[in-house]
C-alpha cells in the first residue's frame, strides 16, 4: 500500500499576544505551543511546528510556522519584516 504524501506550510503573523499560538494549538487539537494568559508574549523566535493527519492512502503534513509579534505596523516595516523570515 502506497501512501502520498502531501505538504503545506503555514506562516503566522500578527501583533504580540494575539493568540497566533493559541490558534496553531486549536487547529491541531493539542497542546504543541506554550501559551498563557499574560501580557507577555512566549514567542522570542521563529517556531517551527509539525501535524499530520492521514485520510484513507494520503498523509497530509502541515507545518506552522509560529513568529514573534510584530509591534510596528507601517509598511516599510512589514516588507523588511517578512524579508528577513524568508531568509
Amino acid at each position: 500500500m502506497s501512501h502520498n504524501v502531501r505538504e503545506s506550510n503555514i506562516l503566522l503573523c500578527g501583533s504580540s499576544r494575539v493568540g497566533k499560538s493559541t490558534l496553531i494549538n486549536a487547529i491541531c487539537q493539542q497542546n504543541l505551543i506554550k501559551s498563557n494568559q499574560s501580557l507577555n508574549s512566549n514567542t522570542k523566535t521563529i517556531e517551527q511546528y509539525s501535524f499530520e493527519s492521514s485520510f484513507n492512502n494520503s498523509i497530509h503534513k502541515t507545518i506552522f510556522w509560529d513568529t514573534p509579534g510584530i509591534e510596528s505596523w507601517n509598511e516599510d516595516d512589514i516588507h523588511n519584516y517578512m524579508d528577513s523570515l524568508i531568509e
